[in-house]
């Protein structure tokens, strides 16, 4: 047997069902409001925070582009052998212009050569500049002849010692590079800083 609804029974549960989602449309139109409102409120608190200053914070190699880059290094062993240690300075070069971007010390230990510290201070710059996957031609200078010439393949090496120090630093050469002998009188940063690690008995890296 079938029931049917009459007109009457029919428009009143059609007003009831249309009242039903009536006020759930409203609900969800109020919930809507709320959290558009509160999305704005955030929105202006972000707004009037000040910005960090990122830029600033970071170091010179990270925030801005140079053309050439250049390495200094040198090392310092007091006795030969004896307390040892190794410096670098690595700067960023455009239009002639060069800023300092990172420093280095090393202390070696209480037994090595000058050379030993020399070639110590060659990889620590070279394996920092190779973390920071510059991009760029890399002028490497030393006041050592007998680095210098062993690296460049125009010296032999035949000291046990020395053999390993310098097939790791040429594995750590970089595409483009010149390297060449100086004057000690012109590496006196990368002297000092040698020095500073045979006198702090440490070891150190400074970005600027």
């Amino acid at each position: 047997m079938e029931f049917f609804e009459d007109a009457e029974e029919t428009s009143k549960r059609q007003r009831l069902e249309d009242s039903i989602e009536i006020r759930a449309l409203k609900i969800e139109l109020e919930s809507a409001k709320k959290r558009e409102a509160l999305l704005l409120k955030q929105l202006e608190t972000v707004k009037a925070a000040p910005a960090a200053p990122v830029a600033a914070a970071l170091p010179k190699i990270m925030t801005k582009k140079y053309n050439i880059y250049t390495l200094w290094f040198d090392g310092a062993s007091k006795s030969n052998p004896g307390p040892s240690g190794a410096g670098w300075v690595l700067k960023g070069f455009t239009s002639g212009k060069g800023d300092t971007l990172a420093t280095g010390y090393h202390f070696l230990g209480d037994n090595n050569t000058n050379n030993e510290a020399e070639y110590t201070a060659l990889i620590k710059g070279l394996e920092y500049f190779k973390s920071k996957k510059i991009e760029g031609t890399l002028n490497i200078l030393g006041d050592s002849n007998l680095v210098v010439n062993q690296v460049k393949g125009s010296w032999k090496c035949n000291a046990e010692n020395l053999k390993p120090l310098k097939l790791k630093a040429q594995a750590l050469l970089p595409e483009e590079f010149l390297i060449r002998h100086v004057r000690r009188e012109v590496n006196e940063e990368a002297d000092k800083l040698s020095n500073d690690a045979v006198k702090h008995r440490d070891s150190k890296i400074v970005e600027f």
